[in-house]
């Protein structure tokens, strides 16, 4: 079994991500303690070799998953998702929260908006909120400054029209104009 092509090669780095996880759990954690810098990096060189070693040799394993049919893999997934958000913090509150989140990434699919600048935002949230906050302690809770700056307007108007232009209507729109855009250009 080959490896080479692009499925082959994220499975092969998911898994050793994975195990790198697993490594580093059961080594000691790289902390803002820098007395002994050297001692992190010599346990996370040694937790690389043994994930690599770890990982090739089980993605024969993880290639076979893949050929399970979707309606028999999805409950299996579903149940282990139910069974990870409750075991996190024994609340059911988190189990809500998966499914709000389950709902959202299936209107997501449903109407092809792309799950990435969602992870990004999720990922980026903390950073942004700090930073508001730091900008409206400096502006003394004045939000003028996010309209008036040339930028930051700029900005606004940038993400405005980026989820404007997934909506039908301006898509329709767009198009009508581009094709007026095109007759008019053609009659020369």
């Amino acid at each position: 079994m080959s490896f080479d092509g692009p499925l082959g090669r994220q499975i092969v780095e998911l898994h050793m991500w994975v195990v790198r996880q697993v490594f580093a759990r059961n080594s000691p954690r790289p902390s803002f303690d820098d007395r002994v810098p050297e001692l992190h990096l010599v346990d996370y060189r040694h937790a690389d070799p043994g994930s690599r070693l770890i990982s090739l040799s089980a993605v024969r394993f993880q290639i076979k998953i893949l050929m399970i049919p979707r309606p028999v893999l999805m409950p299996i997934v579903f149940a282990l998702c139910v069974i990870g958000s409750f075991a996190i913090n024994v609340r059911i509150f988190d189990l809500w929260v998966m499914l709000a989140f389950g709902l959202l990434g299936y209107v997501m699919r449903r109407y092809d908006y792309p799950a990435a600048p969602l992870v990004l935002g999720v990922i980026l949230g903390d950073m942004l909120d700090v930073n508001l906050r730091r900008a409206l302690i400096r502006t003394d809770a004045d939000l003028t400054p996010f309209f008036t700056r040339p930028i930051s307007l700029i900005l606004l108007v940038v993400t405005l029209l980026t989820i404007v232009a997934r909506v039908g209507w301006f898509q329709r729109l767009i198009a009508t104009g581009s094709a007026r855009v095109k007759t008019a250009f053609s009659r020369r």
